[in-house]
């Protein structure tokens, strides 16, 4: 009796530790943990050059988050999820702007091309829309690093296409001569 008295105020106490420190932001702070943990570092950990600062807190939180008395550990939970989403945030960034970078220069070359100048204004809207749409460094936050980088790979067939669009639109352009 006695030791079942005793589990039974642990359960309580417990309990109550448990709705005294698991308020909404807590919560919310968890879910964030966890995404950090199952998204982000889920995808660092195919990543060559990580740090080991970064692969520490990866495991020291999910150490943490593991733990029976995690309620207690936010302060550490905080820390070791900021490294995690730093180092993601630095990558995506470096992926947005290098996609920035690549179709802001296909865009350069295909406003020289031979025919260009001929097109009205919906037209050339037209022709490098497929590449002015990745040609700026705002990204949806939600887009992965592994599409952003896929979308530079496929600069390439994009560009020949608008080039193909260009020069489709301008020979059914009537010339003023």
């Amino acid at each position: 009796f006695n030791t079942a008295h005793q589990k039974i105020d642990d359960a309580i106490r417990r309990a109550n530790d448990l709705e005294s420190k698991l308020s909404e932001p807590r919560l919310q702070d968890l879910r964030q943990a966890r995404n950090a943990l199952n998204k982000q570092w889920a995808f660092l950990t195919s990543e060559d050059d990580i740090e080991e600062e970064v692969r520490e807190a990866a495991e020291h939180l999910e150490d943490l988050l593991s733990r029976e008395t995690f309620f207690r550990s936010f302060p550490e939970i905080d820390q070791a999820m900021r490294t995690i989403e730093d180092a993601y945030e630095e990558r995506f960034e470096e992926a947005v702007e290098s996609r920035a970078e690549a179709y802001s220069a296909a865009l350069d070359r295909l406003h020289q091309a031979d025919g260009w100048d001929d097109l009205s204004p919906d037209q050339k809207a037209r022709v490098e829309e497929p590449i002015a749409r990745y040609a700026t460094t705002e990204a949806d936050p939600t887009t992965s690093i592994k599409q952003l980088r896929t979308d530079t790979k496929a600069l390439a067939p994009r560009l020949n296409r608008a080039f193909e669009r260009l020069a489709q639109t301008a020979n059914q352009t009537p010339h003023d001569k």
